[in-house]
């Protein structure tokens, strides 16, 4: 499998996408690290996923910007 490298900025918004669409899907009740990251649309890890977003929270709050 081949590696994608994106740039934070570029993680972030594939991230941030994730959520959207795990909320809009299953509601933000299911908005966790494990089901973003299983959302992105380039493979991206559960701890990639923490790295960015530290909690739920943090991750459900993309949503509440919105």
């Amino acid at each position: 499998m081949a590696v994608i490298r994106l740039d934070g900025r570029s993680r972030r918004k594939l991230i941030e996408d994730a959520v959207r669409k795990v909320a809009a899907e299953k509601g933000v009740l299911h908005v966790t690290h494990e089901s973003v990251a299983a959302a992105c649309a380039v493979e991206t890890s559960e701890a990639t996923v923490r790295r960015y977003f530290h909690t739920a929270a943090d991750l459900r709050g993309v949503v509440d910007h919105d």
